[in-house]
């Protein structure tokens, strides 16, 4: 395949030989693999990609970070009655099955302004953050949405936030979010409306 960084490897938590991989490079953001990575087909082709989420008992729902935009695989009308409209609405490319739930304001700026991480609640699917990271040159771009409606609409978290590399939430407790970020690993119990400091490693860029 064509290629550039590989930003996000993924595999499916109920269908393992289902794997998205995302590329940081333009025009060919996702890839899709049905056979353990030994063949892949190209799903979305746009911009940077900059992570992926898979949910937790379908496959065929993902969510992709890109500098600009965060898409949502257009599967809404499924479960989510009128929401399904508001999503299918969204569809700007023809050639993906991708729908944009999330714009950044700053186009396609520097990578503070990129969404950095995207994650799925595994006890409640329905519960699903994404992150602006932030920390750079332009001031307090870093920002928390939360989604409690399969990631159809998203509301923002109002708080203070670090820098905001990467994000974990708990298995089992929805409101339970860790965030790693430059200066460490920080600690929410209430969605990410106060944090607390909990570790200072530099640099934090994965948390398992």
């Amino acid at each position: 395949m064509r290629s550039g960084d590989a930003a996000a490897l993924r595999f499916s938590p109920s269908v393992p030989e289902i794997v998205y991989l995302g590329i940081e490079g333009n025009m060919h953001s996702v890839y899709r693999s049905e056979d353990g990575g030994r063949t892949w087909s190209l799903l979305h082709l746009f911009d940077h990609a900059k992570d992926i989420a898979v949910h937790p008992r379908n496959p065929d729902l993902v969510f992709l970070n890109e500098s600009g935009y965060v898409w949502r695989t257009n599967t809404a009308e499924m479960y989510l009655g009128s929401a399904a409209q508001r999503l299918s609405n969204r569809l700007i490319l023809e050639s993906s099955p991708l729908a944009m739930v999330l714009e950044s304001p700053y186009g396609f700026g520097p990578s503070e302004t990129s969404w950095s991480s995207v994650v799925i609640s595994l006890s409640d699917p329905n519960v699903v953050y994404v992150a602006m990271k932030g920390g750079g040159r332009r001031e307090k771009t870093q920002a928390l949405f939360r989604s409690s409606v399969g990631g159809v609409s998203f509301d923002r978290i109002d708080s203070e936030f670090p820098a905001i590399n990467v994000l974990f939430v708990h298995p089992s407790e929805t409101n339970t979010v860790l965030v790693g970020s430059k200066d460490g690993l920080y600690r929410s119990t209430d969605a990410g409306r106060s944090l607390t400091h909990v570790s200072n490693q530099r640099d934090v860029v994965d948390i398992n």
